[in-house]
C-alpha cells in the first residue's frame, strides 16, 4: 500500500520502497512562471485531488552536461522546478514499524529528526534527485529533504534593478526559494512522522555558502535549529550596486536575442534564450574579473552583511554549526599544478577557519577535515577531492566497494544523523567543539581522530 499523507495543501500519495518510504517533487512554492518568474516564491497551491508523488520531479533550468542532469531525476528540465523531496525510515523513532499511513503517527515533539539538503553546483546547477537519501534516512533513522531551487540567471543574477512598469523582479530569488522550501517543512513534516522543531539545514558547495547565507538573513531566523556547511565559501556575494551593473550587461545581451525591449525580453524570453545570454556574460566577467562569481547571493536588505562579516560581528542566528572542508578540494578539477590555484584555495580556506572561529564565539562548533581516499579506481581518483564525501554521507558506493569503504560511510551517517538528531556529533571527548582558541579539527578517515588546526 502506498503512504499517503495529508499535507497542508492537499493529500500525495508516495511510494513504499521497503525500508523507507518517499514522497518525490511535492509542491513547496506556485510554479515561477509568467509574472513570477523572477520573483521570490509565492505559497503553494492547494489541491483536492491525491497527488501522484512517486517519481521525481524536472530540475531547475540548467546547461546540462553531455545531455543530462546530473542525478537519479532523468534529463528533464522546467522553469516549474519548485519542488522537495521527503524520505522517511519505514520505523519510527523506537525502531517499530509504521503500518498504512503515516500521517499523524507521531506526537507533538516526538517525531523524527529531519534533515534538510540543499544540493551544489555553484549556484548554476545542480537538482535534489542528485541525492538518493534512501540509505541515509535509514541508517540516520531520520528524515530527509531534498530540494530543488532555482540556478543560474533564474535564481542568483540579481536582476532587482531591471524592474519597470510591467516587470519585477527580486534579489536572492534562490535563497528566498530555500527559505520557502524550510517554511513548507515547519509546516508539514509532523505528518510525514517528523519533528518541525528539530530539523538541521545542510549543504555541500554552493549548498553550503547557502547554508551560512541563511544563518544571516532574517527571513530564515526560526526555521532551523543548528546547520551543516560543507565545503562552503563563506567570502561569497557582490553588492547591489555590483549586482545591478551586471545585471544591466544581461538585459542589453538578452535584448540583443530577443529583439525587444528589456521588460518584454525577461518575460517571453525562452529558457535558452536565458542562459545564452547567461553564457555571454559569463564570458565577459571571466575576462574582466576572473576570480569573482557574478552568481552569488546579493548584499542587501534581505542578507544586511557579507556573510563572513556577519559571523565575524556576531549577526549570525546562534545555533550549533558543523563545518569544515575536503583535504584535496581542488582535485576536482584535472590538470597540472597550478601554484596561483593552490594560493587561492588556501586564501579560501582561511575564510572557512575565520567563520568557524567566529561562530564558535557564539554558539557550539564542530570542525572537520575530509581525508578519506578509496583504493577503490572508481571512487577514489583524485584524493579527498571536492564533493567527494557525498557519496559517503548518501550511502551510494558501488555495491562491491572495499569494506573499508563500507565502514566508513557507516561512521559519517552516524556522526551526522547524531548531530541532525541531538545537536551533538559526538562526545566532547571524542569531537571537542572548535574555538579560536581551541582550534580542534576532526580528520575523517579510517580511523577519525582530533587535531590541533590551524
Amino acid at each position: 500500500m502506498n503512504p499517503t499523507v495529508m499535507t497542508a495543501q492537499g493529500p500525495v500519495v508516495g511510494v513504499d520502497q521497503g525500508a523507507t518510504r518517499a514522497w518525490y517533487a511535492l509542491p513547496y512554492a506556485a510554479p515561477p512562471l509568467g509574472p513570477l518568474r523572477f520573483r521570490r516564491p509565492s505559497p503553494p497551491l492547494p489541491h483536492r485531488e491525491p497527488l501522484d508523488a512517486g517519481r521525481w520531479g524536472p530540475a531547475p533550468i540548467q546547461r546540462l552536461i553531455d545531455g543530462s542532469v546530473s542525478g537519479f531525476g532523468g534529463t528533464a528540465v522546467a522553469e516549474d522546478c519548485l519542488t522537495l523531496d521527503v524520505v522517511r525510515p519505514s520505523t519510527d523513532r523506537a525502531g517499530s514499524d509504521v503500518d498504512g499511513d503515516v500521517e499523524g503517527d507521531v506526537a507533538d515533539g516526538a517525531g523524527l529528526p529531519v534533515l534538510v539538503w540543499i544540493h551544489g553546483g555553484a549556484f548554476m546547477t545542480g537538482t535534489g534527485s542528485t541525492y538518493d537519501a534512501r540509505r541515509l534516512a535509514e541508517a540516520g533513522r531520520m528524515i530527509v529533504v531534498t530540494l530543488n531551487y532555482r540556478v543560474g540567471p533564474f535564481g542568483f543574477l540579481d536582476l532587482s534593478s531591471l524592474s519597470a512598469p510591467g516587470v519585477r523582479c527580486d534579489s536572492n530569488v534562490g535563497l528566498f526559494d530555500q527559505i520557502a522550501a524550510l517554511k513548507w517543512v515547519r509546516a508539514n513534516i509532523a505528518a510525514f512522522g517528523g519533528d518541525p522543531g528539530n530539523v538541521t539545514l545542510a549543504g555541500q558547495s554552493a549548498g553550503g555558502t547557502s547554508v551560512l547565507a541563511l544563518l544571516c538573513m532574517p527571513a530564515a531566523r526560526g526555521l532551523f535549529a543548528r546547520a551543516v556547511a560543507q565545503s562552503p565559501a563563506p567570502a561569497m556575494g557582490l553588492s547591489g550596486a555590483v549586482h545591478a551593473r551586471w545585471a544591466h550587461r544581461f538585459a542589453d545581451l538578452l535584448r540583443a536575442r530577443v529583439g525587444a525591449d528589456t521588460a518584454t525580453a525577461l518575460e517571453t524570453a525562452s529558457p535558452d534564450q536565458l542562459l545564452d545570454a547567461m553564457d555571454a556574460l559569463h564570458a565577459i566577467s571571466a575576462a574582466r574579473c576572473p576570480d569573482v562569481s557574478i552568481l552569488c547571493p546579493c548584499i542587501d536588505r534581505s542578507l544586511p552583511a557579507p556573510i563572513l562579516e556577519a559571523f565575524e560581528t556576531g549577526r549570525q542566528a546562534a545555533v550549533g554549526l558543523l563545518i569544515g572542508t575536503n583535504r584535496d578540494e581542488d582535485g576536482l578539477a584535472p590538470g597540472p599544478y597550478d601554484e596561483s590555484v593552490a594560493a587561492e584555495l588556501r586564501a579560501w580556506h582561511r575564510t572557512v577557519v575565520r567563520t568557524a572561529a567566529a561562530h564558535g564565539r557564539r554558539a557550539p562548533t564542530w570542525m572537520y577535515r575530509f581525508d578519506h581516499v578509496s583504493a577503490d579506481p572508481r571512487i577514489g581518483p583524485r584524493g579527498a577531492a571536492h564533493s567527494q564525501e557525498l557519496r559517503y554521507l548518501f550511502g551510494t558506493l558501488p555495491a562491491d566497494s572495499p569494506d573499508r569503504d563500507s565502514r566508513f560511510s557507516s561512521t559519517m551517517q552516524r556522526l551526522w544523523s547524531r548531530f541532525a538528531a541531538d545537536g551533538r556529533p559526538a562526545e566532547s571527548r571524542d569531537w571537542p567543539t572548535y574555538r579560536a582558541d581551541r582550534r580542534r579539527i576532526m580528520v575523517l578517515d579510517n580511523d577519525p581522530a582530533v587535531i590541533c588546526g590551524a
